[in-house]
């Protein structure tokens, strides 16, 4: 299960141009974790960026029965 704490679109992406965007795993808890979003547009005409995107979701791992269960432990890479 997933929730958008946040989702606002700072400007939109016009057709032609790239986004490049990034996200990480911010908190890891139990059962959840919350992950920020971002995404930055490229004109690839002129070469300008900018911050098109800016997000945060919340995410939850449910059994069968839909109760919170804990999650598969993320490790970090070495």
């Amino acid at each position: 299960m997933a929730m958008a704490a946040r989702s606002p679109v700072r400007s939109p992406v016009r057709l032609g141009a790239a986004l490049e965007p990034t996200a990480c795993i911010e908190r890891c808890g139990r059962s959840s974790m919350t992950v920020p979003f971002q995404g930055r547009a490229e004109t690839l005409a002129r070469g300008a960026t900018r911050q098109a995107l800016d997000a945060r979701f919340g995410m939850l791992a449910l059994d069968a029965h839909g109760r919170p269960r804990r999650h598969t432990t993320f490790k970090e890479p070495r």
